[in-house]
């Protein structure tokens, strides 16, 4: 299985949510295909931005449930809702680290890299940041490697608020760490940004 998310702008949030639940075309063609939304990420800063998460058993079968005639007609028939057209974000092989803990609230952090497997393998192994993230109550919930390039991917992070991230991201432990793994990385780490969970 696949992740894929689809970046969404709108021009309101609840009432696209309420049409995105309740669309029976939609669930049709998932059920067909095998794909699943899984959860929707609100950027807490942008309320009408959000990336609906789903599962796909592989790339070529996303690709032809997203251009099924009949999920092009109900995106067409929807079109007010949307500020700009639903976009493919990225699709991912996913590996999880730790898993959610409950909190509602996610971050997501975009990394270019030399080597994946290799900064996998550390990131995985946490000795640094499992001790600075238990004091602020996050955890690494799971890696997405992009399918496209592999030495791109993207870490998910729960957070208990906004502001912990940060913390852990400006902590010394942490900074020296970065620094110490710097030749992983083709650019340093950026924050995509905060978002709000909505399992579905």
């Amino acid at each position: 299985m696949i992740s894929v998310h689809l970046e969404h702008r709108l021009n309101d949030y609840g009432t696209w949510l309420e049409t995105f639940k309740s669309a029976p075309v939609r669930a049709e063609v998932e059920s067909e295909y095998g794909v699943k939304a899984s959860r929707i990420l609100r950027n807490a800063d942008n309320p009408n931005h959000c990336y609906v998460a789903l599962e796909a058993p592989d790339s070529e079968t996303f690709i032809a449930f997203w251009s099924d005639a009949r999920m092009l007609s109900a995106l067409e028939e929807r079109s007010t809702l949307f500020a700009t057209p639903p976009q493919v974000s990225g699709m991912y092989n996913t590996y999880d680290i730790e898993g959610p803990n409950g909190n509602s609230l996610g971050v997501l952090v975009e990394h270019h890299l030399n080597d994946f497997e290799a900064w996998l393998a550390i990131f995985k192994e946490g000795a640094v940041r499992k001790p600075v993230q238990s004091e602020l109550g996050m955890t690494a919930v799971r890696v997405l490697e992009d399918i496209d390039n592999k030495n791109r991917c993207i870490a998910a992070w729960s957070v208990p608020n906004a502001e912990a991230f940060d913390k852990f991201r400006d902590d010394p432990r942490s900074a020296a760490q970065l620094e110490k793994l710097s030749d992983h990385f083709i650019k340093m780490p950026q924050k995509i940004g905060t978002f709000h969970i909505h399992q579905l």
